[in-house]
């Protein structure tokens, strides 16, 4: 249920993120560009804990 979360958050403000990119360079903004990216790097980020964490001096 945590990494659904993180991925719907991450959804959401990569879209608001996009928007206003997409405003400051006068571009077009492309929802499923947007919501690809942003899935892919909240997907990273979230095994990212996971991979590092073998490496722990604790």
């Amino acid at each position: 249920m945590k990494y659904i979360a993180m991925i719907v958050w991450a959804l959401i403000l990569g879209l608001v993120a996009g928007f206003i990119g997409a405003s400051l360079t006068q571009t077009a903004f492309s929802v499923p560009h947007t919501l690809i990216t942003m899935g892919v790097f909240a997907i990273l980020l979230g095994i990212l804990p996971n991979l590092t964490a073998h490496y722990s001096t604790k």
